[in-house]
């Protein structure tokens, strides 16, 4: 996967949503009230970087409603795309062009070394100037469609980690259902997990933070250092990945050729001990067995045998220390 095909991807798969939001929810895209959708844009560096965070915010934000007051409309899917793009990287590099408490906790946690880009939950918002969350009839619409968006912009761009700056609890039932249940243990309106502070969940593979939106009311009622446990969680996330993906290393194999022509493959420990074995056992036939018929030859065969089995030793002992290292290192 590049870029380039995971904007193709994208792109498809935008279409598609939109098609099938006009039949559950048509408001959406016809009323004035509404914002342009929030679609991703992908970086340049997104797939060549070792470390890539998707940040997932509860909605979009503001009265412009994604450039709609700029007459551009929600089926311009490749400009979207790019502009929220180009506006996500201008709000990280310039805290005076945008100083919303999302934009100052996305600068917070950038890291020289990762690729970030950013999605929303709710792909449409309302557009107002303070509150841009839809109602939750409206929401449960937009969501209760066949296609579950979030999921598959996840499945296609491979994140390292998923971090949540807040979210709407009935969306997230609907687009991560498994993702839900871990979260509410209890069932609906279950907050015994999270609240107060900031929790990671792992869930088929993808790891997420879900982090209280720090634009909520509720927000500013958090201990003084709730953006420090943030952070510090997200940094011991982001490292434990990344060491468990660059470290998890598979052990170089070796093909053994056996009668029917098939090729078996083996690890280099079990391949070392067979071939030890073998070496053990053409010395015993060629000194053991000869020494009471034709002793010369079994000199001859010692001498020609000994330097393969101190070779095959040598071997031995090096993949034993690496399936020793291997072990440690797959721990982590």
């Amino acid at each position: 996967m590049n870029e380039q095909m995971a904007t193709a991807k994208l792109k498809s798969l935008y279409a598609t949503w939109i098609n099938e939001v006009k039949a559950s929810f048509p408001e959406a895209f016809s009323d004035v009230n509404f914002s342009n959708p929030y679609f991703i844009g992908v970086p340049h560096e997104w797939f060549t970087s070792k470390k890539r965070v998707l940040v997932v915010f509860e909605n979009g934000f503001g009265r412009g409603g994604n450039y709609k007051d700029k007459g551009i409309k929600y089926d311009k899917i490749g400009y979207l795309m790019r502009t929220n793009l180009f506006d996500f990287e201008q709000y990280m590099k310039e805290p005076v062009r945008n100083e919303h408490p999302y934009w100052t906790r996305f600068r917070n946690i950038k890291e020289e070394d990762v690729a970030y880009t950013y999605t929303a939950m709710d792909k449409i918002a309302v557009r107002h100037d303070t509150l841009s969350n839809l109602k939750k009839e409206d929401r449960i619409k937009l969501h209760s469609i066949p296609i579950k968006i979030l999921a598959e912009e996840i499945n296609i761009l491979k994140p390292t980690l998923v971090f949540f700056f807040g979210w709407h609890e009935s969306a997230l039932k609907i687009e991560l259902p498994s993702v839900y249940e871990k979260l509410y243990p209890n069932g609906e309106g279950d907050d015994s997990l999270w609240l107060d502070t900031c929790v990671n969940i792992e869930d088929n593979g993808v790891d997420y933070i879900f982090s209280y939106s720090p634009f909520a009311p509720y927000w500013k009622n958090k201990p003084d250092n709730y953006e420090k446990t943030v952070y510090d969680l997200f940094i011991a996330r982001l490292n434990k990945k990344a060491v468990i993906r660059e470290q998890k290393i598979r052990p170089r194999h070796f093909y053994v050729r056996v009668r029917n022509g098939r090729n078996v493959r083996m690890s280099p420990l079990k391949n070392a001990r067979i071939m030890f074995f073998y070496f053990l056992a053409a010395l015993l036939i060629s000194t053991i067995v000869p020494l009471f018929f034709y002793p010369l030859l079994s000199i001859v065969g010692a001498v020609l045998f000994i330097p393969c089995i101190v070779m095959t030793f040598k071997y031995l002992l090096k993949e034993y220390r690496m399936d020793k290292l291997l072990k440690k290192i797959n721990k982590l």
